[in-house]
Order: structure tokens, then C-alpha cells, then sequence
């Protein structure tokens, strides 16, 4: 009943409004004794390392009505390497007035704003694609040592693991 009142240009129309307060997203990293191990599930890995994403406050509004546009805001968003995480804790948080806290950044404030549309082929030519991205950060501060080439190592070899490739494999794929 309610599409007979509305336009066809309404009806193919989607709007979005999103708030969300303290959330927190965990990729845990293997270690290469991990790694070299063969292991019956992931279950049977107890791992502490992990690189943890916190945002205190988000706000994203997207509208898609032939294009799509994202607008979003978000306060004090941290990414950081935590060598002994322990993902069941109520607060995700770092302490950010600790000395000791490495390898991590924070951006006090920031927004971005997400433009795409597509084009239809004319004649023999191909359709195209029109994506503008804008963003704005304030605040940015990064905390790293000399243990931040061994993280990022091992999130690199966690994430290749995860995605099921290894370079043996890719390797006997590029033998002839």
C-alpha cells in the first residue's frame, strides 16, 4: 500500500542513519611459532597478540538513490598493536596517560564523506565509475618502538593466513 503512494524515484530509495557509541573491533595475531605449528581449528590457538580498533562515538548517514553518498563523523578513534589483549574485558580502551603505551594511533576527531555513482555504457563504450572520498583528521598521534617492524610482520603473515594463501602455494602456482 505504501509503494502505490510513493514515486518510482522513492521507492528505489535507501537512507541510513547510524550512531554508535564505544565500539571496538580485535584481529588477534599469530605468532610464528603459530604459524609453523599445524593446528586442528583456531579454537585450539591461545593467542594475546592482537591489533585493536576503538572509536568512542560514530556517526554515518548514507543515502543511496541512483548514486551513493556516506557522510560519517567520529571522536577519538585508536589503532594499536597490544601484545598481551585480553578480548573479554568490558573496556577495550587504552589508558591513554600511560608512559608505557607504544604502537598505537589516535585521531582525536575526524569525518569523511563518500561520493560514487555509475554510468551507464553509451554505444561501444564501457560503463564508468565516479567515486570521490574526502576526509578530514584532527588530533593524529602515533606512538611507535622498535617492536613495531615485528607487528606489523605479524599481522601481515596472521592476515595472509587467514585468507588461506601461502607463499608456497603461490609459488608452485607460478611454477610451470
Amino acid at each position: 500500500q505504501i509503494t502505490s503512494h510513493l514515486s518510482s524515484q522513492q521507492v528505489g530509495t535507501l537512507f541510513l542513519r547510524l550512531n554508535v557509541q564505544d565500539i571496538g573491533l580485535c584481529i588477534p595475531i599469530l605468532s610464528p611459532e603459530m604459524l609453523s605449528n599445524t593446528y586442528s581449528t583456531m579454537k585450539d590457538i591461545d593467542c594475546r597478540g592482537a591489533i585493536v580498533a576503538t572509536v568512542e562515538s560514530s556517526s554515518i548517514s548514507a543515502c543511496s538513490a541512483g548514486s551513493t553518498v556516506s557522510v560519517g563523523e567520529f571522536k577519538q578513534l585508536c589503532i594499536r598493536f597490544a601484545d598481551d589483549f585480553i578480548h573479554t574485558t568490558d573496556d577495550w580502551k587504552p589508558t591513554l596517560n600511560d608512559p608505557n603505551l607504544m604502537n598505537l594511533c589516535l585521531v582525536s576527531e575526524g569525518s569523511y564523506e563518500v561520493c560514487s555513482q555509475t554510468e551507464k555504457a553509451l554505444k561501444e563504450e564501457n560503463a564508468k565509475w565516479f567515486l570521490n572520498i574526502q576526509w578530514e583528521m584532527t588530533g593524529v598521534d602515533v606512538h611507535v618502538d622498535t617492536n613495531v617492524g615485528k607487528h606489523l610482520t605479524a599481522l601481515g603473515q596472521t592476515l595472509t593466513t587467514l585468507t588461506g594463501n601461502s607463499e608456497s602455494e603461490f609459488e608452485n602456482a607460478n611454477t610451470p
